[in-house]
């Protein structure tokens, strides 16, 4: 099926469920599980906020996903890669903000484990730019 989809849609569009399922799994639940083990000795992620947050934050992705590969084609301003370069842009906004964040709560002593730096200055971020990019796909086509 040939569509008109830009950055990440096209790539959600044409990746498989099960293959986006186990990307997102890897970049995001995984590697914060393995980091938790390695550098902080607990083999469980104690952020339930970030375990249970990143779960659904996956499946609203696999619903987008699944709307992608249904929808015969996008209009409008959501399609083009005006709107994904905005949605790019925020997320780089928010992950920059973050970065300032840890940098002060460094600065003022404060402990910070590796797996929590990495999921608030990568995967939040990342997430918030997807869902940016899929919540007026959801919105409008998601029936």
């Amino acid at each position: 099926m040939e569509n008109n989809y830009y950055g990440v849609y096209a790539v959600l569009a044409l990746l498989p469920i099960w293959a986006t399922i186990v990307i997102f799994y890897l970049l995001t639940l995984f590697v914060v599980d393995a980091g938790r083990e390695r550098f902080e000795g607990f083999s469980y992620n104690v952020s339930h906020a970030a375990r249970y947050g990143d779960i659904g934050l996956l499946v609203i992705i696999i619903i987008g996903s699944t709307i992608l590969q249904r929808c015969p084609e996008l209009s409008g301003f959501i399609a083009t890669n005006k709107f994904q370069f905005l949605c790019g842009f925020v997320s780089g906004v928010i992950a920059g903000g973050m970065f300032g964040a840890e940098v002060v709560m460094h600065s003022k002593g404060v402990e910070r484990q590796i797996v929590d730096i990495y999921h608030n200055l990568f995967i939040l971020p990342f997430f918030v730019g997807l869902l940016l990019a899929l919540f007026r796909l959801l919105y409008f086509m998601g029936q």
